[in-house]
Parts: C-alpha cells; sequence; structure tokens
C-alpha cells in the first residue's frame, strides 16, 4: 500500500509543542505507531489522523481541479523571448 503524503503546517509551534507533550502522558503505556499518529493530529488542530488525512485530500484535489485559461496563458507568454527570457 502507498504512503500518503500529508503537510502539516504549524502556525503556533508553541502550541503544537505543549499539546503534543501533554497528550502522551494521559495514556496507560507507551502510545503504539497509529496513537502517535493521532496525538500529532489533534496537536495540529484536527480530530485525529483520518480528519488531517481527508482535510489533505480535499485541498490536494481542489488544487489540481482548477482550470487553465487560455487568455491568460497567452498573454503571459508573449512577455517572454523565444529563450525563455523576460522581455526588457
Amino acid at each position: 500500500m502507498p504512503r500518503t503524503q500529508i503537510a502539516l503546517k504549524i502556525d503556533d509551534l508553541s502550541s503544537f509543542a505543549k499539546s503534543l507533550s501533554s497528550q502522551p502522558g494521559s495514556l496507560p503505556e507507551k502510545p503504539g505507531y497509529l496513537s502517535m499518529l493521532n496525538i500529532v493530529a489533534r496537536a495540529a488542530g484536527f480530530k485525529n489522523y483520518q480528519h488531517a488525512r481527508s482535510d489533505s485530500d480535499r485541498t490536494s484535489v481542489k488544487e489540481a481541479s482548477e482550470p487553465t485559461n487560455p487568455k491568460r496563458v497567452t498573454a503571459a507568454l508573449r512577455k517572454f523571448d523565444a529563450d525563455g527570457r523576460l522581455k526588457p
């Protein structure tokens, strides 16, 4: 099964670290792989790992589905010469 890459943007690293360090202490034993994924996702502001993953999937699909405007592409290309350098 291929691994899904999920970008994690942390706006406030201090809050993230505090949340991350407080969660494993509430567990009776050392957390496993899935528990750690959920802990990191909750520290980042998601409900759990699946919530973070679904948010990531929606973002990538939304960005990829934006249509290209041919008129704007043509206008932008006119600003460059044959070697791909910006015209003066």
